[in-house]
């Protein structure tokens, strides 16, 4: 029997939580893409390479790491900056949801 994958997305407040905590009170598999996204990070370092040259060094600490909030406030500013980040996240988020 092959899984059907249910991506639910809105904006804040639309519910997304609650639908998620529907799911899973049924005891359905539930794949959190910000967890992620985040672990991401970690799996595959050429990210955070790709990341830094297309944004630059601001956007990480004294130890490398990722400033995701500052990162955030500035991509979701600017539909073309978001739209890069996306191209360099979507591929591995995509490797590592479908395993």
């Amino acid at each position: 029997m092959k899984m059907i994958k249910v991506g639910i997305t809105g904006g804040i407040g639309s519910g997304k939580s609650t639908v998620t905590n529907m799911l899973r009170d049924k005891d359905l598999p539930i794949i959190d893409a910000d967890i992620v996204a985040r672990e991401v990070f970690g799996i595959y370092p050429e990210v955070l390479c790709q990341i830094k040259e297309e944004f630059g060094s601001t956007f990480f600490d004294e130890k490398g790491n990722i400033k995701r909030k500052e990162l955030g406030n500035f991509i979701f500013k600017d539909d073309v900056s978001r739209k890069k980040l996306e191209d360099i996240m979507m591929p591995f988020l995509k490797r590592e949801i479908g395993r």
